[in-house]
């Protein structure tokens, strides 16, 4: 396991493996698909994601920091997964302080923003729960899963439109859930 950080011993391999990066980035390569990106219309988008071909955004990220590092991950990992383990022992209280600890370091992970959210409900706190997807970065956006959260926290706040809209939205994201349309046909017979 790596302790310390390789790349301070050898400057010279340094300079030579950065170096063999930039040619390697800065060459399209043959057949690579995000080399030369081709647009689509928004209908034949639309169309493809109904089919289950393309979801929601393109998740390629345009910068890596050091919240990336896969070290930094392993923990947040380690941690999250110990926030699960809380939860399903009735531990809710701590799972819900690991979690926003996960989420404070890394704001764009989905699964600690819906678990953190199930338990809100699980707690009949729904306004914080809203509160909580609202503050995904990015806003809610094209996530099917974030949308159907927000669609069951609006429900349980009695706030029918609200989850109903949430609800459609998560659908044209791409949401292939169950639930969701479930949850959706029991709201519209409801209203």
């Amino acid at each position: 396991q790596e302790q310390h950080n390789l790349a301070d011993s050898n400057s010279e391999k340094l300079r030579e493996l950065q170096s063999l990066l930039k040619q390697i980035t800065a060459t399209p390569a043959r057949g690579n698909a995000s080399a030369e990106r081709a647009t689509v219309s928004p209908e034949t988008e639309a169309r493809l994601q109904s089919l289950g071909y393309v979801s929601g955004a393109d998740q390629t990220k345009k910068v890596y920091t050091e919240a990336d590092d896969p070290k930094t991950l392993v923990t947040l990992n380690a941690r999250f997964t110990k926030a699960l383990q809380e939860s399903s022992t009735g531990q809710a209280d701590q799972a819900l302080t690991d979690l926003n600890a996960v989420l404070a370091a890394r704001p764009d992970l989905e699964p600690a923003r819906t678990s953190a959210a199930n338990i809100l409900l699980s707690q009949n706190r729904a306004a914080e729960a809203i509160a909580l997807i609202a503050r995904a970065p990015g806003g809610v956006g094209r996530s099917p899963e974030l949308l159907a959260k927000l669609g069951a926290a609006e429900r349980t706040a009695g706030n029918r439109p609200a989850a109903a809209k949430a609800y459609e939205q998560a659908i044209a994201a791409g949401s292939r859930d169950p639930d969701v349309y479930n949850d959706l046909d029991v709201i519209c017979v409801e209203m």
